[in-house]
């Protein structure tokens, strides 16, 4: 990860940049969550407006 110092000198530098266009950005994989099941965490009950809340709704 850059320091804010370190970010301001690669934006002046004109050579890296041209690089990065071309070779893209090299990120820490390390830094990123494992997923350990497809699409962990997602909502599987019923969806929807709750009686509740439209009971309070206008048509």
């Amino acid at each position: 990860m850059l320091t804010p110092t370190e970010m301001k000198v690669l934006a002046q530098d004109a050579e890296a940049l041209k690089d990065m266009r071309a070779d893209g950005w090299s990120y820490d994989m390390s830094m990123r969550p494992v997923r350990t099941e497809a699409y962990s965490g997602l909502f599987s009950g019923e969806s929807g407006p709750t009686e509740n809340v439209l009971s309070k709704s206008e048509n």
